[in-house]
């Protein structure tokens, strides 16, 4: 219990030191809206090319997804599965995308209507997403992403 509170006390300390840090209002800054719009279209055209060196710099080393089962992915796993041809995007098209800016750290959500399969099987359809991004090295790197098929 004590390892617990202490842990949890350790981590606020982070987080407050992050805040204190960091604007807390969005950025309106188009040049990194404009940027982190581009990453999701470069994001769904390097999936369709199987492109894995283009993946590679897009997902951060750290990058974590939960899957629609809620399950979770590495990035090894991702582009092991893309590269295999286990997760095959065939087509894609972006919705509208909306994107906020916190400093080095953002985020971006939107829709995409894809022609894919997973496993050899039909798993097209229309889907909602959400990356965090965080600026690393002076360039955006998503470092962590969620999505679910629109019923």
């Amino acid at each position: 219990m004590k390892k617990l509170i202490a842990s949890t006390l350790l981590a606020c300390v982070f987080v407050g030191s992050a805040m204190a840090n960091s604007p807390l209002a969005p950025s309106e800054d188009p040049t990194d809206i404009a940027a982190l719009k581009q990453v999701a279209q470069d994001m769904g055209d390097a999936m369709v090319a199987a492109d894995i060196g283009k993946l590679n710099q897009i997902f951060a080393d750290d990058w974590v997804a939960i899957t629609m089962s809620g399950k979770t992915i590495t990035k090894d796993s991702a582009l092991s599965n893309v590269k295999s041809g286990k997760d095959k995007l065939d087509s894609f098209k972006l919705g509208p995308i909306d994107v906020q800016v916190f400093g080095n750290v953002a985020t971006s959500h939107g829709s995409a209507t894809e022609k894919r399969s997973w496993d050899g099987k039909d798993s097209s359809g229309t889907f909602v997403w959400m990356d965090i991004l965080e600026k690393r090295g002076g360039k955006w790197v998503v470092v962590r992403s969620a999505g679910d098929r629109v019923k």
